[in-house]
């Protein structure tokens, strides 16, 4: 019993240790082959199995360290007693989730007690056990196994052994190992601008492989970005996962709007959450990762459509100046000019009158970038043209379309090669029916102004505009706000209302609406 003891203890010493430890105990029924007056007895024994090597998901060998003791009853004599420890080699093969084969050869030393005479001796045995995985931690095994004591030179004493008993997974019942493997195989472009995009869209591709010996079912995945996230997303469920198999899912994650705080690219390490069932027992472990989060004024233009999430009617700033302008020319309009042209019109030149430059931006030209999807370009919010008194044409589009749909005028971009501008609904069927000037696309009249040129007035621009259009032929594209929010919701950031732009007079912004309007008579 004290070798059974010394065992127990070591088991869950090396419970703490990286490698596999299991431990078992079995009582067993002993029979003495070949050996005359010796009967059939009873014994126990103990085993400590230590998994060095795992081949493959199915085979695994280790070494085992035993103990044990067994009583034989003799003939007129009093029993011969054995006590018994040795080491010895083993390997396992997992035949499916719940039924496992073991083999175990061992020698070591043992110490006999007959009569009034006790000695120690060698011994060297195998046996062969078959296992029933209850649970990840607790198995029945049954064991049968032939074991040859030295005694005497030609008087070996052969122990047939055999017994039912239990053995514990020590690592599983202690510390259980989260044996799910996730490896990150495609990282995407995280823009915060996007935040609410990645809801449906992935921000990486993860392969995730089962490396329980045993299938596992109930997988659930979460992804967690501290402080960007209010909580973990789930982004797979996935019902079975063989023993070995391996699946490549889309991460998508649920970001607040903490993430339009970003003003600098940083490498952010983000948690997979992993939960699973293991023969029937919960399992849960987290992945760290590292993955770049780009600032909230960059982006790329794989989809034009992206930068529709900078476009804000909510933008306090942009909001402000146009109601500011359509509160200036109030109780001015021509009767026979549909008000959304007055309003687009009012507001050209009121950044006109404003100051507002077209400016080339050197490290970020639309005219380079637009041309090269996976290149990262920055854009601004409508504040910061306006702050900035400037911008260039992805930026300007962006401010003049704020704008519109401020004051509920339909907005849209157009793209031609290397450049983009804007079109707004007219609003009006009839006004200028038949006119190349007005593009007809998706039930509504679209009148195109090329915002780049502040300084040529509201009906020149939208002459540019329409001629661009033209001679862009089928490579100039049209993309409704409206429909491009469907994809790339709108975002405002919360400081956008610190500084509220200083307007132009009223009465210089209506004088300059009147003078354009005169040249659509």
């Amino acid at each position: 019993m004290r070798a059974i003891f010394v065992l127990a203890l070591l088991a869950v010493c090396c419970a703490q240790l990286p490698a596999q430890f299991s431990f078992s105990l079995m009582p067993s029924l002993n029979v003495p082959l070949g050996k005359d007056h010796f009967n059939t007895g009873f014994g126990a024994s103990a085993s400590l199995d230590w998994a060095l090597l795992t081949i493959n998901n199915d085979w695994k060998a280790g070494a085992a360290l035993m103990g044990g003791m067994a009583d034989f009853p003799v003939d007129y004599s009093s029993s011969f007693s054995i006590l018994q420890a040795g080491l010895g080699p083993f390997v396992q093969w997992h035949i499916n989730d719940r039924f496992s084969l073991q083999a175990v050869a061992n020698a070591g030393v043992y110490r006999y007690s007959w009569d009034s005479e006790s000695n120690n001796k060698l011994f060297a045995g195998a046996a062969i056990s078959a296992q029933f995985h209850i649970t990840p931690f607790f198995a029945l095994f049954a064991e049968t196994g032939i074991t040859g004591h030295s005694f005497s030179d030609n008087q070996p004493i052969n122990n047939f052994k055999s017994g039912i008993g239990v053995r514990f997974n020590l690592n599983e019942l202690l510390r259980p190992p989260v044996r799910l493997k996730g490896e990150k195989t495609e990282q995407f472009n995280i823009f915060p601008v996007s935040f609410a995009w990645y809801e449906k869209n992935a921000v990486a591709m993860l392969r995730i492989t089962n490396e329980e010996p045993n299938a596992i079912t109930a997988v659930q995945l979460s992804f967690l970005l501290e402080r960007y996230m209010n909580q973990p997303s789930v982004f797979a469920v996935i019902e079975r996962l063989d023993r070995g198999e391996s699946l490549e899912v889309p991460v998508k994650a649920l970001f607040n709007e903490s993430m339009l705080d970003l003003t600098e690219t940083v490498n952010a390490t983000v948690q997979i959450i992993a939960e699973y069932r293991s023969l029937g027992i919960k399992k849960s472990g987290v992945f760290p990762m590292q993955m770049p989060v780009y600032s909230r004024n960059s982006m790329t233009w794989d989809d034009d459509r992206r930068a529709a999430s900078f476009v804000s009617p909510r933008d306090p700033a942009a909001a402000y100046f146009a109601r500011y302008v359509s509160s200036a020319i109030t109780g001015t309009g021509e009767l026979n000019i549909p008000g959304n042209v007055r309003h687009a019109a009012a507001l050209f030149e009121a950044l006109r009158l404003f100051g507002i430059n077209y400016i080339i931006d050197p490290s970020t030209p639309y005219t380079e970038f637009s041309e090269n999807a996976i290149s990262l370009d920055t854009l601004n919010f409508p504040y910061e043209t306006l702050m900035y008194r400037g911008g260039d044409c992805d930026d300007l589009s962006i401010l003049f379309a704020s704008m519109l749909e401020a004051l509920n005028v339909e907005s849209a971009f157009i793209t031609i090669p290397g450049h983009i501008y804007i079109a707004f609904d007219i609003g009006d069927d009839t006004w200028r029916r038949g006119s190349t000037d007005i593009i007809e696309h998706g039930g509504k009249r679209w009148f195109p102004v090329e915002i780049t040129v502040p300084g040529r007035g509201f009906t020149e621009a939208c002459r540019i505009g329409a001629l661009q259009w033209r001679r862009a032929g089928d490579e100039a594209l049209l993309y409704p706000m409206h429909e491009s929010w469907q994809i790339y919701p709108s975002v405002s950031h919360s400081t956008a209302g610190d500084n509220l732009p200083s307007m132009p007079e009223r009465n210089a912004i209506a004088n300059a609406l009147k003078t354009e309007m005169e040249k659509f008579k």
